[in-house]
Parts: structure tokens; sequence; C-alpha cells
């Protein structure tokens, strides 16, 4: 199901000890909805689906007796969202690869200095208009819809086809367009492949058409059966990898046990035999078919994968989620990719080799004309958007502009390994990024760092770097760095960057790390030894903001 009111789609709650800090500080959580009236959308399940489904029609909610008043207020998300901050303790198992247990959830989000602000870029980002709105069509338009029938042409509104499966079998040439109906949702059997020269949107009314790489949802009935083990549900998932279970929109995040059935132990943890194709839930509550409206299961597949050599695609006014890899990733030497106007939220969480990963926009070993404006991209597990590769590519005219990006680990970030890279002409401009790594895929780690945090993350230090700006965004309460990036002194002095807002929030900082570093990585001991893991006050931040700006036009704030 396809929640666009849900617009706090915000990960698992805090432990009782970032709870207590945060009610020492008198801090007050408040939602950010949308104030939009829930819908019901037209679900394509699979693209062998007979009929269309609703998410509507599933068993209520049975959730803890404590929690159904807040739960039910939740549903109905009319505005405001109400109750108690719910808090749950921190769990310890050396076994698993997990995401942090400590973050904010939709039921007890965070409350920044740029509410107002974001609130009113996330209502515009959602209420954009259609794809021929904004780009000229040239060639002819293929109709997409859950109440198509992949019998039809595919060529009018009339005769839309039903599968994004069967977006695969169009002859698609350079100037075509493939449209997806606005208020349905459509569930990934085979990652989309891009051609070059085609655009991706929408058309009709209602929501932004949704493409989830979830296969279906997993509250649906019957779909439950009790195990071996006392409060551990089964369920068949045949799909390589379980990257994360997101709960009712957010409400809750599954953590990824490992180690077997055996590391259940409390609620929403979850283990995925790939083998026997069966993956374990634990749900104390009864048969989760029954606690949970919706839960979404995130498989490997990634949504849009570009291929080698592919330009000139553009994706627009999508909701792309639940996705344990990538909403839009590139594999290498891809030049003018566009994504504007789009919903992008809960994506990666899935294993490589001892690590986990996944970006919600990517472009792999070079890129060229690379725009991404005017997105709401939440709660990935490593990073929003980030172009990247091994190889000593060309990156050229990086635009990154007018975009919300809220629960990210990282927001921008862009390396290559190899010191023959050359990058030019990055803009990052007019976004706001919110609550960075405070999100569902910041590991706590033992209070130590993973290594890919910040608001912006680069390692550029031994490459050829020109024409970076970083101007008019606004830094929301970042929970570790703002700026963790290895350059060299040359490439500090050329920075340019002008008008941004820093807001820090030390009591949300300390929820992973007692003194957490406001920068990271550079080239320089001496910053490095005076700013990292160092209990900053206005003082120190100010004297950290005039290194990267030096005409004084950016601000930043401090608050206990």
């Amino acid at each position: 199901m396809k929640q666009h009111t849900l617009t706090a789609d915000f990960c698992r709650k805090y432990l009782n000890a970032a709870a207590a800090l945060l009610l020492a500080a008198g801090l007050v959580l408040s939602a950010g909805c949308d104030g939009k009236k829930a819908v019901t959308p037209k679900d394509n399940a699979s693209s062998s689906a007979s009929s269309n489904t609703s998410d509507g029609s599933n068993p209520p909610e049975q959730a803890e007796s404590a929690a159904s008043e807040v739960n039910s207020a939740a549903d109905r998300l009319a505005g405001t969202l109400t109750g108690e901050t719910t808090v749950k303790k921190q769990r310890s198992d050396a076994n698993e690869i997990r995401p942090a247990g400590n973050c904010a959830s939709l039921l007890n989000p965070l409350k920044g200095y740029a509410d107002d602000k974001a609130e009113k870029m996330r209502n515009g980002i959602l209420a954009t208009g259609n794809t021929e709105q904004y780009y000229k069509i040239t060639g002819k338009k293929y109709y997409v819809s859950a109440d198509g029938d992949n019998a039809n042409s595919g060529l009018s509104p009339t005769e839309a086809i039903r599968s994004v499966d069967m977006v695969a079998s169009l002859s698609l040439e350079e100037g075509d367009a493939v449209l997806f109906e606005r208020g349905s949702v459509f569930r990934l059997t085979q990652t989309i492949s891009p051609i070059s020269g085609v655009i991706y949107g929408s058309y009709g009314s209602g929501d932004k058409p949704a493409i989830y790489a979830s296969p279906k949802n997993y509250a649906a009935d019957n779909i439950w059966q009790p195990s071996l083990k006392k409060n551990v549900w089964k369920a068949e998932f045949s799909y390589k990898q379980a990257g994360s279970m997101v709960f009712d929109h957010g409400k809750e995040v599954g953590f990824l046990k490992i180690a077997g059935v055996d590391q259940l132990t409390s609620n929403t943890d979850f283990y995925h035999n790939a083998d026997e194709g069966i993956i374990y839930l634990y749900c104390d509550k009864g048969n989760p078919s029954k606690v949970y409206k919706d839960i979404e299961i995130c498989s490997e597949m990634r949504i849009f994968a570009l291929a080698n050599d592919v330009s000139n695609v553009t994706i627009d006014n999508l909701c792309l989620k639940y996705s344990g890899d990538c909403a839009v990733a590139g594999l290498e030497k891809n030049s003018d990719i566009t994504v504007t106007n789009c919903e992008i939220g809960y994506i990666g969480g899935i294993e490589f080799g001892t690590v986990r990963y996944g970006n919600a926009i990517t472009l792999w070993n070079g890129c060229g004309k690379f725009n991404v404006s005017n997105n709401w991209i939440y709660q990935s597990f490593d990073t929003a958007v980030s172009p990247q590769g091994s190889a000593g590519y060309e990156y050229t005219s990086i635009t990154f502009t007018d975009n919300l990006l809220e629960y990210n680990n990282v927001d921008f970030e862009w390396y290559d390994h190899s010191a023959s890279a050359k990058w030019r002409n990055i803009r990052c401009d007019g976004n706001i990024m919110r609550f960075t790594s405070l999100g569902w895929g910041t590991r706590p780690n033992d209070a130590s760092y993973r290594g890919i945090e910040g608001c912006l993350r680069g390692a550029t230090a031994n490459f050829d770097f020109s024409g970076f700006s970083f101007k008019n965004n606004i830094m929301d309460c970042p929970g570790r760095e703002v700026i963790n990036w290895s350059m060299s002194s040359e490439q500090l002095a050329a920075f340019d960057m002008s008008g941004n807002t820093l807001y820090l929030n030390k009591t949300y900082r300390k929820i992973f790390n007692s003194n957490p570093a406001i920068m990271r990585n550079l080239n320089n001991a001496e910053n490095t030894a005076k700013y990292f893991n160092k209990d900053v006050n206005s003082q120190t931040l100010e004297e950290i903001w005039r290194l990267w700006d030096k005409d004084s036009s950016s601000k930043a704030y401090c608050f206990d």
C-alpha cells in the first residue's frame, strides 16, 4: 500500500537513555505530516494479478493496548500526530549485522529548527504536476496503470498496460516516454532497465505512482504461519536477500539477524534463510497479519538500473520505495541522467560481504550532466545521492539542488578509488538536510564510527578536483559529522561556500557518541585534532564554520 499521507516515514524508536536525554532537554516531538487525507491506492501486486487489491481491506491492527490510541491517530494522519514517545532498549548481538535500534520512528519523529521550511518543501514536492508539464515528449507515450491490461497496446490511457514487467517488452526508442498512472502501486518482479533517450514519469491524478521492490504487502491474510520457535512466525520469501522490513509505513523497522532463528528474541527481529526461501519474524503480539496493516520486505532488486553507457534518461514524479539495494543505480559512464520531483524512501540494507549497503541514487564509474533536483529522499541506509567509482573516470556537471533529505546516513557523497579520477563543476545548492545519521541505517557500533556519515562525505585529496559550489543549504540537526571530507588545503581554499545555515542540537548528537565530530578527515592535522570528537559550543562552531565560509555569510547555531 502506498500512503503519501505518511510523510514522516521514519524508523525505529529511541533507546531509553536517548529518550531520557530528549525529555530532559524538554524537546517536543511532533510529526511533519503533509495533512492530506488517506486514499486507497490501486495496488498492482504482481504482473500476473487478475484483479486490483486494496490494502485498506487488511485486518485491523491489534497493537499493544498502551499504544493503540497512538496508532489510531497515526492511521488517520489528519494533521499533527499525537501520542507519548515510546522507547525500546538497544539490543546487542555480536553475530548480527544490524542498523540502529535507537532512531526516530513515525511515532516519535524528531523536531528540528527548520520544520516549517521542510514541510513547505515536502508538500511542494508531493504536489508537483505530471511529467508532461516539465518535459517535452517527442516520441510515443506508453501508459501503465494498475487498472490496465497487459493485452493492451499501452499507447493511450484507455489502452494502458497493467504491469511494470511489461515495460521491458516495449520497443522503446529515443524520445519515447513510459508514464505510470497516479494512485497506482506497482510491485516489481524484475528491475527496470532504462533505455537511452526515454522519459519515465507520471500521468493522471492523485498520489505519485509508486513502484516498490517489496513483492507484496506481507500483512495480508494467511501469509504468516507459526514456526517451531515460540513467537516466531514464518513466510515464504524466495528472493536472494531481504535488506530490511518496514512495518506500517515506518512505525517500526526490523532488525536483520544473520546467525539464525534462535537469535530472534525481540519484536521485529527477522532472519532470512535464502536456501529455504523462508523469512522468520519475531512477534509476541500474535500473527503479524493481525498486528500490522502493512509489512514491506525490501528485496535485493534495484528499481531502476542503468546499463553501461546509457544516457539521456529522465525519471520524474515517481514514488520509489522498499529496495534493499538502490532506487536508481548507474553501472558505468552514464551521462545526462535526471531525477526530479520524486519521493524515494527506505532504501538499502542488503549484505555485501561483511557489510551492508544501499544508496537511494548512485552512479558508478563516471558521469556527466547528472541532475538530481526537487526530490524528497529519506531513510537511505547509506547515502541519498552518490556519484562514485573505482576506475579513475571523469565526473562532470553534477547538479544536486533543492532536495529535501531526511534521516539518511549521508546526504551527498562522492569519491573514486583511483587517484586519476577528475571532478568538475559540482553544485550542491538549496537543499534541506535534516537529521542526517539519525535514520534506520545508522549503527551505533559501540559508539564508534562507520566512516560513512555526514551531510557531505567525500574523498578527493589526491584527485584533480575543482568547481564545487555549496550554497544556501540548511543542515538541520545532523547526528554526527556535518562535513566528512578528505581534501587538500588547495581544494579547501577553492571550496565555494556561502549562505548556508547549520543547526546543531547537542542532545541529538549524543545519541550515538558523547562528542561526535563536526568535521572529519580533513588533510590538516591541526584542524582534525582541534575539532574531532570535541564537545562543540557556539565559539568552536563559529571557528569551524569560518574554515569553510570565508565571507561569513553562512550561519551556524548550537543548542543544548
